[in-house]
């Protein structure tokens, strides 16, 4: 059984940042069930995007971070 210490990640506390909640244990009809997996399937990319930029960011250096602020920064740029 889980401790709760996923709940305190470093991927746990960047998808809080972005606005993601952890579903609480709630008892659910098969049908409910179904729905809530689909709804929490269209948001799948975006949480592993989340989860794979918290689990990069403590082995990047500052010079690092600050050349990936940079970049994204200038891709964001031009595509306006």
């Amino acid at each position: 059984m889980p401790n709760g210490s996923e709940l305190k990640s470093p991927s746990a506390k960047a998808l809080r940042a972005a606005g993601y909640k952890p579903c609480p244990r709630w008892w659910l009809t098969e049908e409910q069930m179904e729905l809530l997996a689909y709804m929490a399937a269209q948001n799948a990319d975006e949480v592993n995007r989340i989860r794979a930029e918290a689990r990069m960011k403590p082995t990047m250096t500052a010079e690092d971070q600050i050349e990936l602020a940079w970049s994204k920064w200038n891709k964001e740029r031009n595509e306006q």
